[in-house]
């Protein structure tokens, strides 16, 4: 089987929208920190932002990352257990710590790709920058650059001789007290 372009846009855009889901419940879960949240008003604010929950397995996820990242004690004291879940969607639910640390984890992972992707793209400008404008500056002459040949040390002087033509030789002598220049044939 074989997908239209529109038909594979709107199954790349479902997964992006269904992926987005369990942070959003989060952020819900965050919103409400202080008062706590109930299933009901998660499933009613994920309705406004177009989640179907006339499908059963959104309804089935949903609830099984509600029950996984928000605490609640019925009126017993003992922790609600998902197949008593049913019977607690109108009670507020606590966002629990280590869902709260997820989404703390989920914003930096977004804030450091955006920052990776910002340094590669000054990279790549960096590294065609470094190779065009070489091709823009020929006005001037490149200078040309000689190997040194020869360093002698000889007690507190360092003679140091380079070669720019077969015939002269440039040589610089350094001592502690005075610097020498000379060319010699």
């Amino acid at each position: 089987m074989k997908l239209s372009v529109i038909e594979y846009n709107k199954v790349v855009n479902d997964i992006k929208k269904n992926n987005a889901i369990y942070a959003k419940i989060l952020r819900i879960g965050q919103t409400f920190i202080d008062t706590g949240v109930s299933y009901n008003k998660v499933k009613k604010i994920l309705e406004t932002e177009g989640y179907d929950f006339e499908n059963s397995c959104i309804e089935i996820a949903v609830k099984q990352w509600f029950f996984d990242s928000f605490h609640h004690k019925g009126e017993d004291s003992k922790q609600v257990e998902f197949d008593d879940l049913d019977n607690h969607l109108d009670c507020n639910f606590i966002l629990k710590g280590d869902a709260g640390l997820k989404l703390a984890d989920h914003d930096t992972s977004k804030m450091n790709l955006s920052i990776a992707r910002k340094a590669m793209i000054i990279s790549i400008i960096a590294l065609l920058a470094s190779i065009l404008i070489p091709f823009f500056n020929k006005e001037q002459p490149e200078k040309e650059l000689h190997p040194i040949t020869k360093v002698i040390i000889v007690k507190d002087t360092i003679y140091i001789e380079k070669s720019s033509d077969k015939n002269i030789k440039d040589s610089i002598s350094v001592t502690n007290t005075k610097l020498k220049l000379g060319t010699s044939k």
